[in-house]
């Protein structure tokens, strides 16, 4: 619920900076690259032995660059093999429908799965294939409203709830697969 980056940055003049100021440490960016890098060479973390396990009950798995290992993961759908590079970070994917389902009937048991990511000290982002305004809005969506009895108010409150709750998890909302 809070502003986009580039808000911060027109009142502030860097958010970075800001947080900084705020006493707020990077948890997954260094100051001078950005989120990411902007070059990420492929052959050489293939050529290290670098692959990208996927769980074996993700339906929809993602064409990736690198070589995909199908394993079975305690939480989350997509980490790499090598710790190192990543620090224990997984992903988990959500449809706007399974994230809806997710937040609500399914929430307990999505609750023990972030809770084992906790005691392995794992950290877990759940990668929304929708944007932040259609997730908060889906009970005008067509393909949605009809299928769902809860509120995007209830959502998230779900996922408030989580974030206050749990350190370790971030959520991520992106324009579909693409995207992600």
């Amino acid at each position: 619920m809070m502003p986009p980056i580039h808000y911060y940055n027109e009142l502030f003049g860097n958010y970075y900076e800001l947080c900084r100021s705020l006493g707020f440490e990077y948890r997954y960016i260094t100051p001078d690259k950005g989120m990411f890098s902007k070059e990420i060479n492929y052959p050489l973390l293939e050529s290290r032995g670098v692959s990208i396990h996927v769980d074996t009950r993700e339906q929809k798995p993602y064409k990736l660059n690198l070589p995909i290992t199908v394993t079975t993961l305690k939480y989350g759908d997509y980490t790499l093999s090598d710790s190192e590079l990543c620090s224990d970070l997984h992903i988990e994917r959500k449809s706007l429908v399974d994230f809806i389902g997710t937040l609500s009937g399914g929430y307990d048991r999505f609750t023990r799965e972030i809770e084992r990511a906790a005691e392995a000290e794992a950290q877990l982002i759940v990668l929304v294939e929708e944007s932040l305004s259609n997730c908060m809005g889906f009970n005008y969506l067509p393909h949605v409203y009809k299928k769902t009895k809860v509120t995007p108010d209830y959502i998230f409150h779900n996922v408030r709830k989580l974030i206050q709750t749990y350190p370790h998890i971030q959520f991520l909302f992106v324009k579909g697969r693409v995207e992600a």
